[in-house]
């Protein structure tokens, strides 16, 4: 669950710049002994404010994040293979076939860049099709106690958490903190 949108986000740093710029017009102004140097600062002011005052956090999120959310991860779960990190489920699968397991989080910027840079790479996906890898996603946004006590046996206390178990071995490989599609394909086929 996300606290606050991508386009709130984006908005308020503009706003920020805006005041800051709105500061430094006033710091010349005043330098420069001009009548009136506050009113570059009052204008930003009045910009931010109204801005501010139409934009909510999480307004479009809001409408998105109804009960339709739920049903688009779980559809996207379905058609990218991914499953929901369980360890008794871990355990069977390792069993039958190579397990590659991620512990990740919305607000985790490291986790999301190696999610969309590596995991979900079209190559990747299709290396993990081809030598019949399974991945299991452990979302840690809200902090889940099982995720968190895996995480500890471990020795983590946080994301990101990249582990690749290979057939058989209840063993796993740890992976590093960011990673590369090319990585993850060596890892698939048997090179790594």
């Amino acid at each position: 669950m996300q606290q606050s949108d991508n386009q709130y986000v984006l908005v308020a740093l503009l706003l920020v710049l805006l005041l800051s710029l709105g500061l430094w017009l006033t710091g010349l102004f005043q330098q420069t002994g001009r009548q009136r140097p506050w009113w570059p600062l009052v204008l930003v002011l009045i910009i931010t404010g109204g801005t501010l005052m139409t934009v909510s956090p999480g307004m479009s999120a809001k409408a998105a994040n109804s009960a339709s959310a739920a049903n688009a991860i779980e559809a996207d779960a379905e058609t990218s293979g991914v499953m929901a990190f369980d360890e008794q489920a871990l355990s069977a699968l390792v069993k039958k076939q190579d397990v590659f397991v991620y512990f990740s989080a919305d607000w985790c910027l490291t986790c999301k860049v190696n999610e969309k840079t590596a995991i979900e790479r079209q190559a990747t996906q299709a290396a993990f099709a081809r030598s019949n890898t399974a991945v299991m996603l452990g979302d840690w946004t809200d902090g889940d106690p099982e995720n968190t006590r895996f995480l500890a046996k471990h020795q983590r206390s946080g994301v990101p958490l990249y582990l690749w178990y290979q057939k058989g071995n209840l063993e796993p490989r740890g992976l590093p903190q960011v990673l590369t599609s090319s990585l993850l394909i060596e890892q698939a086929t048997g090179a790594g």
